[in-house]
Parts: C-alpha cells; sequence; structure tokens
C-alpha cells in the first residue's frame, strides 16, 4: 500500500493500481516492445492470465517515503540507421 499523508487526511494506493498504470503507460513507449516477467510468479502469472496482464514486468514499492517502480522490458529491436 502507498500511502500519501497531507494536513485533510491519508490518500493510499494499491501497489497493483500503480504496477498497472505504469504497465500500460509503459507499452505505449517507442521501442518497447514487451514487457518481460520480472520474475517466477510473473512467469505463472502469464501462464494463468495469459502472457500480456497489465502489471506484468512491473514492480512497486516505498522506500523511505519515496515511490519505487523497477520495469523488466524486452526492448523492440530497431533496424540501424
Amino acid at each position: 500500500m502507498i500511502t500519501s499523508r497531507f494536513p485533510l487526511g491519508n490518500v493510499s494506493f494499491t501497489d497493483g493500481y500503480f504496477s498497472t498504470l505504469v504497465g500500460e503507460a509503459t507499452k505505449q513507449c517507442y521501442g518497447v516492445a514487451a514487457m518481460a516477467p520480472r520474475d517466477m510468479t510473473d512467469a505463472v502469472k502469464s501462464m494463468v492470465y495469459g502472457s500480456d496482464y497489465p502489471e506484468k514486468g512491473v514492480r512497486v514499492t516505498q522506500q523511505n517515503g519515496r515511490l519505487v517502480i523497477e520495469l523488466h522490458r524486452r526492448p523492440q529491436h530497431l533496424p540501424p540507421r
């Protein structure tokens, strides 16, 4: 759970929310062919949910009050210019 504290109250988001948001945004970036499984858990989820689910290859954590995003992407091989 990622929580931000404000004078009028706290706002909390799940790790899954940010993982889905970042994963979908990353897939739209030029040069990213697909997201790669980050670990065995992702590999198993790929077998259950299909090869491309929203949070595949994304890990979101909070460390020392900061949002940490890890991306595991599969680059698209572009022809040389």
